[in-house]
């Protein structure tokens, strides 16, 4: 039998449900959130809230580890410029 008289005689068809979530940012996002950049900046160069991500402090000679690993902390938790 050719697969039309079989979907015929059965009734069934295949058929794939695709389910998908509309994405919305609110109107006021980036002012309450702020927005991700993927860039590296001098922190001099930045004013307000920052949150940092991947923070590498290996090139502080001067700090002990202990000092490394607060600062490291301190950007990743976030802190204001």
């Amino acid at each position: 039998m050719s697969g039309t008289v079989t979907n015929t005689l059965t009734g069934q068809y295949p058929y794939l449900t695709i389910h998908r979530t509309k994405y919305s940012n609110p109107t006021n996002y980036g002012h309450t959130t702020g927005y991700l950049t993927e860039s590296e900046y001098r922190i001099s160069s930045l004013t307000g809230y920052t949150v940092c991500r991947n923070v590498d402090v290996s090139g502080i000679s001067k700090a002990t580890s202990k000092e490394r690993a607060q600062i490291k902390k301190i950007m990743e938790s976030g802190f204001y410029c």
